[in-house]
Order: C-alpha cells, then structure tokens, then sequence
C-alpha cells in the first residue's frame, strides 16, 4: 500500500502550495479569472464567420493577396525620395508652388480660362481665314487704269469735256479705303492743268490738286500729294478715308488740259457694312 501511494505521489509531484487541495483552489481561480477574460474578449473579437479557425485562414489568404499586390504596386510607385509620408509632403509644397505661379483664374476655374482661350484662339483662326479668304484691312485690292487724252473732246483729260471729272472706283455701302497712285507712263499736259482725287463735292481730297506746270508727274513717280517726286514713299503717305454709299472715288482735270500719260490706281479696302465694296469704274 505504502508502495502505491509513493508512486502515486510520484506521478502527481510535489504540490506547489501548501497542499493539493491549495494547488485545486489557486487553479480554480486562475480558471475564474480565464472565463472573466474570455467574457470580456469575445465581443470584442465577434462571432467567427465559421469558427475561429476558419476565419484565421481566411486572414492568412486575405494576407498573401496583400503581399501579391504590394509587390506589384511596389515597383509602380518607385522607392521614396525619403519616405512615403514626406514624398506626399512634398508634393503638396510643390502643389501649392504651382497655385502660386498660376494665380487665381479669371474665370474661376482652369477650365474656365482654358475655355476662354480656346474661344479667342477660334476667334483669331477666324480672322486669319479671313485674311487668307480676303479679309483683313486691305487685302481687298482694286486696280483702275487712266489713260489721259485731253485732246480728244470729252475723253479724260479735256478738262472742260463731259468726261471730266472720270470715275475712278464706284462704292457700294460703307467703306474705308486708301489710294495708292503710279505713274506709268508720264504725264503731257498744257500750260497750267491741273489733277486731282476725291469725291464729288470734295474733288481733292483724297489727293490734292497738283499743278502739273509746277511739279510735274513722270513714271514711276508715285503721286499722293501736290509734290509728287519719288518712287519711294513711306505707307505714311497713305490717308484712310471713311466713303458712304453712293460717293465715288474720282479723277478731276482742271484749268487746262492733261494730253497724255498713265497713272495706276489701287483702292486698298475694308467694308464696314455687309453690303461694303469697291470696284473700278
């Protein structure tokens, strides 16, 4: 008997209290304290999705996803100046540089003021195809020959003919133009005549009246004043004149007869109405 009870006790060890019976009560209350702690850990961890076990695995494949797609990204993102934290610090800096420098848009957006270029550049494509249709200041461009034959009764030139004053260029609507003229071949003329252009009712004042006893027109010479004398003038020279309907460009003899000679004239014009045009005569 006393055989059993030693290897019995042998089995079981020495108690780590006092006795068993003091080793039974302290494993009790560690139990107690167990289930108190399981009490207060199981609403914090939930219901499993299965059990306990399960949803550990479904973490560890949820995690290895993770771990697949970090190593992908990874190489997208590039390896940190310094880290990802002051890399986005970084960029909000360069962000806020960036605002700077474009100041606050005058339409309130980007995408307003984008907007509004776009509608400008429109604009100024329109005015270009304009200009290579025709448009724009004096790309309009009429050509009138004049041949003088003063005399010859009531031809060009016979300042006391019923051709004088000649028709020059014939307006249509409301326009502004400029006059350029060339001799071409120079101009014979009897004592004291005189050439002008203008409208009727103001027959010099596009070019003035030149005396040609005074000054004289040979070719080449480009006539836009009372002293014409060179083949080389400034587009200074040029005057813009604003002609209404109905107000023809003219040529004026006076005094005495203009015999012979030729002078170009070209009518650079922009219509102001619709109906807006100059044509020779």
């Amino acid at each position: 008997m006393f055989g059993w009870l030693k290897s019995l006790y042998d089995r079981i060890g020495a108690p780590a209290g006092a006795s068993v019976s003091a080793d039974v009560a302290a494993a009790k209350a560690d139990t107690a304290a167990i289930l108190t702690d399981t009490a207060d850990m199981q609403p914090k961890l939930g219901t499993p999705a299965a059990n306990v076990s399960a949803d550990i695995l479904a973490v560890k494949t949820d995690t290895a996803a993770v771990l697949v797609d970090t190593a992908d990204m990874q190489p997208k993102l590039g390896i940190p100046a310094a880290d990802v934290s002051a890399d986005i610090a970084a960029v909000k800096v360069d962000s806020g540089n960036l605002v700077a420098r474009l100041g606050t848009p005058a339409a309130g957006t980007v995408a307003g003021d984008v907007e509004s270029v776009e509608t400008k550049v429109d604009t100024v494509d329109g005015i270009v195809d304009d200009i290579k249709a025709g448009g724009g200041f004096g790309s309009a461009v009429v050509r009138k020959s004049i041949t003088f034959a003063g005399a010859t009764p009531n031809a060009i030139g016979d300042f006391d003919g019923t051709g004088n004053p000649a028709d020059i260029f014939t307006v249509t609507g409301q326009v502004i133009t400029r006059i350029v003229a060339v001799c071409t071949t120079s101009i014979a003329f009897d004592v004291n005549a005189t050439i002008a252009v203008g409208i009727s009712g103001a027959a010099s004042t596009i070019i003035a009246t030149t005396d040609l006893t005074v000054q004289g027109l040979i070719a080449r010479e480009i006539w836009h004043d009372a002293t014409p004398d060179a083949e080389i003038e400034a587009m200074s020279v040029m005057k813009d004149f604003i002609i209404t309907d109905g107000n023809d460009i003219i040529l004026t003899c006076g005094v005495a007869n203009t015999n012979t000679g030729v002078i170009e004239f070209y009518c650079l014009y922009t219509a102001l109405s619709s109906d807006g045009a100059v044509v020779a005569a």
